[in-house]
C-alpha cells in the first residue's frame, strides 16, 4: 500500500514508500509492480506539519510562545478551532471541512530543496530563520520539519508589533515569493541572531496542494 508520495508536479524528485517489511519485498523482488495512487494525503501532511512547527516552538520555548499573541493564533484559532468544530464530525466530514479551514493557511508549507540549507530540523538542532521586517521587528519564524529524508519549512508568525498581524495575513494571500530573513539559533534561554540578511524564495505557483485550491 502506497502510503506516502511528493506531489508529482513540484520541482522534487518524487519519493514513493511501501508499507511492507523487508521479508515481503525481497519475496517479490523479481515480481511485476503496479502502482495505484488511491489516496492523496496532501492536506493531512499540511496540517501536521503546522502542527509540528507548532509543538517544536512549545518544546523550545515553552509557555513563552504558547501564551504569546502568534502561539495562541496558530494553537487555537487554527489547530484548536478546526478540532472543536469537527471533533464530533465524521472522517468524511472533517475531510470535507477542512479543504475551506486551510485554505488561507495553504502558503504557511513548503518543501525545501534537497541540499539548499544545512540543518537537521529546528526540534533537533534549535536553527531556524527569523523574517524581519524593514523596522528590524521579527513577524515570523521559519521553523525546520524532517519527515525521514525531506525537510519541510513552516512559516509560523510572530505578533509582538502591531503591524506584524496584517503583514503575516497579507504574506500569505499575496503572490510575493520572497522574504528577508536571518539565521538563528535558540540556544541556552536566548537568541543568537546572525545580523546577514539573505533573500528566502518562498514559491507560491504550482499545485503542492491542488485540491486545497478548488473553489
Amino acid at each position: 500500500m502506497l502510503v506516502y508520495v511528493l506531489p508529482s508536479k513540484s520541482n522534487f524528485n518524487s519519493l514513493l514508500v511501501l508499507k511492507k517489511s523487508p521479508d515481503e519485498m525481497l519475496a517479490q523482488i523479481d515480481s511485476n509492480w503496479e502502482i495505484d495512487i488511491s489516496r492523496d494525503l496532501r492536506l493531512p501532511a499540511l496540517v501536521s506539519l503546522i502542527k509540528s512547527a507548532h509543538l517544536t516552538l512549545f518544546n523550545i520555548l515553552g509557555y513563552e510562545y504558547a501564551l504569546s499573541a502568534g502561539g495562541y493564533f496558530v494553537g487555537h484559532d487554527i489547530l484548536g478551532l478546526f478540532y472543536e468544530q469537527n471533533k464530533s464530525e465524521s472522517k468524511q466530514n472533517v475531510l470535507k471541512n477542512a479543504l475551506p479551514f486551510f485554505r488561507p493557511f495553504l502558503h504557511m508549507v513548503r518543501p525545501v530543496p534537497h541540499d539548499s540549507i544545512e540543518v537537521q530540523g529546528t526540534i533537533s538542532d534549535n536553527h531556524l530563520l527569523a523574517c524581519k521586517d524593514s523596522q528590524n521587528n521579527i513577524w515570523a519564524l521559519v521553523v525546520f520539519i524532517r519527515t525521514d529524508q525531506r525537510l519541510h519549512s513552516v512559516l509560523i508568525p510572530v505578533f509582538e508589533s502591531t503591524d506584524a498581524i496584517p503583514r503575516f495575513l497579507n504574506f500569505l494571500e499575496n503572490t510575493n515569493e520572497t522574504i528577508d530573513a536571518n539565521y538563528c539559533i535558540y540556544a541556552k534561554d536566548k537568541w543568537d541572531i546572525s545580523t546577514k540578511t539573505v533573500k528566502l524564495v518562498w514559491p507560491k505557483a504550482g499545485d503542492l496542494y491542488p485540491e486545497i485550491n478548488e473553489q
